[in-house]
């Protein structure tokens, strides 16, 4: 079976993964991709200090850089070597994020953007399935759906500040283990956030991280999927890698079942294309 670039993967310099950017591209190699993706979070300093070690520190920026570049020339003949950040959208930063990815854009291939922490009043809530939520965000009707319809409002614009070229984890916020008690408003708010990718330049990831973790789901739900398919809105696929070995992970499954639900091809990504690749 054909397999796609995987395009979001971490390494040790994220702090929270392991092995060495070389150990992904070889792993990549021995499967057959056509292309990796290097995406190690960029540093989370703007965010509250809980976050920081979840991704390098700024210092280590440009030994992240020089190497993906280094490891890029050297397996060239091999294998496409994206250089790439996941960049967290978070609305009061962002503007301070533009002016600190600044620098470094010219030698990058793409952006991807996600959300990690969400703002509740005095909170900002780690978007892992080991939070536990205050008493007041459990109560039926006050406080989940609230906070459904928060993250899906942040996403939005995410999207339309038309920074990122990667949508990441679509509805990650999942991984807090609540179900809504209004499902029609919460997909009322996930139904926006697909009007605004339909006059947009990103490229929704496909995760499959959700499948090597308690939800057993991809990111996002097959529902969403299946309407991203139904509007025409370009796919790619990711890992979202935290050891070499997730390289790719159940890429195949994934393909069978877009194939199934009347998807064509899936995208490469890079700043300059957004080329098609059928799957075939």
């Amino acid at each position: 079976m054909f397999l796609p670039g995987d395009y979001h993967t971490h390494s040790f310099l994220c702090n929270h993964a392991d092995g060495q950017l070389i150990e992904y591209i070889q792993t990549a190699i021995s499967l057959g991709l056509p292309e990796i993706g290097l995406s190690g979070h960029f540093p989370m300093f703007l965010l509250p200090p809980q976050f920081h070690k979840y991704a390098m520190d700024i210092s280590e920026l440009p030994n992240y850089l020089a190497t993906a570049k280094e490891l890029k020339e050297k397996y060239k003949s091999k294998i496409q070597t994206k250089i790439a950040f996941e960049v967290d959208f978070h609305k009061p930063i962002f503007s301070q994020y533009e002016q600190a990815l600044k620098p470094y854009l010219p030698d990058l291939d793409y952006l991807i953007g996600s959300i990690h922490g969400l703002k509740w009043k005095d909170y900002i809530i780690p978007i892992e399935s080991s939070f536990i939520l205050p008493a007041e965000l459990a109560r039926k009707n006050i406080g989940k759906d609230t906070l459904l319809v928060s993250y899906y409002s942040d996403l939005l614009e995410l999207v339309r500040s038309n920074f990122y070229d990667v949508l990441g984890h679509f509805d990650v916020i999942k991984k807090l283990g609540f179900t809504p008690d209004d499902e029609d408003r919460i997909w009322e708010s996930i139904l926006r956030v697909l009007d605004a990718l339909e006059t947009s330049n990103m490229v929704v990831e496909v995760n499959t991280s959700g499948l090597r973790k308690s939800e057993n789901e991809l990111y996002p739900n097959k529902r969403i999927i299946k309407e991203l398919i139904a509007r025409k809105i370009l796919l790619v696929i990711g890992s979202d890698a935290h050891h070499p070995t997730d390289v790719g992970y159940a890429f195949e499954p994934t393909i069978h079942f877009l194939k199934k639900n009347g998807l064509k091809s899936v995208s490469k990504i890079s700043s300059q294309e957004r080329v098609q690749v059928p799957l075939n």
